[in-house]
């Protein structure tokens, strides 16, 4: 079994992979240049993709071409050639192979579906075959405490981008400036900050902060692309998540649920993750994160 530092250092190889396949979707991508994109030689590459996501390489391409096809299928006119070309097919007859692989539906069939089912199977699709896993097994009790929060100080670092893709790399980043400063106290607070747009074809843009509280923003110069910011005072429904980190995106979408299905008011602002423990030196079956989203 890999120990803590191990995994972390997988997760960080995946997550460089994964952003290398999103920003080059249109182009052929081999096995070669993409180990060589995560830092790892090609065996052990495969190895590792498979084992944390529960795919290969290239379903997983594959499931992202797909993704990003979709929001030209339903938003605009552009031919099924068009869009079979702009995501990396050689032709359209590939470009439905493919699709009515991932979807069971041919290009034509989703363009005209409803408005809602689109939603719908776009979230599906966008989901990890290894998340819907941790989904299913989950340690996550739908038993939420309101607690309000006074407003805080932080320093972060920030990111765009799929969750577990950024927020490896968006940690590793903000840590290595953060570990040289004094700014680590005995009631710093490490937090995760998320917020979400969703289009109207079901696609989201998720904008991930790591960040630590901190007593006063002194005006100094900060490393890096750190910067300094606020959390408002406000009132969340806490909940509490045991167990592995890839659990967290699970845990909100079933905690939004639970609050939806009980008429709890949603507020505006970010949700929240805080880390009670450190990762470096605790078992991942061991981690516990409060998860807390902003309330009315």
């Amino acid at each position: 079994m890999p120990s803590i530092k191990q995994i972390a250092f997988h997760r960080m190889q995946l997550g460089k992979a994964q952003k290398y396949i999103r920003e080059n979707l249109h182009e052929h991508i081999d096995l070669t240049t993409l180990a060589r994109a995560s830092g790892a030689s090609p065996y052990h590459f495969v190895r590792v993709f498979s084992a944390y996501t529960s795919e290969t390489p290239f379903e997983f391409i594959r499931r992202q071409k797909i993704l990003a096809s979709m929001e030209p299928l339903r938003g605009d006119d552009s031919s099924i050639t068009d869009i079979a070309f702009s995501t990396g097919y050689s032709s359209s007859s590939a470009y439905t192979k493919a699709f009515k692989a991932v979807t069971n539906l041919a290009p034509k069939e989703f363009r005209n579906f409803g408005k809602e089912n689109a939603r719908k199977l776009v979230q599906d699709l966008s989901i990890s075959p290894k998340v819907k896993e941790i989904e299913m097994e989950l340690d996550f009790e739908l038993n939420p405490s309101i607690v309000t929060r006074p407003q805080s100080i932080i320093i972060y670092n920030e990111d765009c981008g799929p969750f577990e893709e950024i927020a490896p790399s968006v940690w590793e980043q903000f840590l290595k400036y953060i570990s040289k400063s004094d700014f680590i106290k005995d009631d710093t607070e490490f937090l995760g900050i998320s917020d979400i747009e969703e289009s109207e074809s079901g696609h989201q843009k998720h904008f991930y902060k790591a960040a630590v509280t901190i007593n006063n923003n002194s005006g100094d110069t900060l490393a890096g692309s750190l910067k300094y910011g606020e959390i408002p005072s406000g009132k969340y429904a806490k909940f509490i998540l045991n167990g592995s980190y890839l659990g967290l995106w699970p845990a909100f979408k079933k905690a939004f649920a639970y609050l939806n299905e009980n008429n709890f008011e949603l507020n505006n602002g970010p949700c929240l993750e805080n880390y009670l423990n450190d990762p470096k030196y605790t078992p991942e079956d061991e981690l516990i994160t409060e998860i807390l989203i902003p309330v009315k």
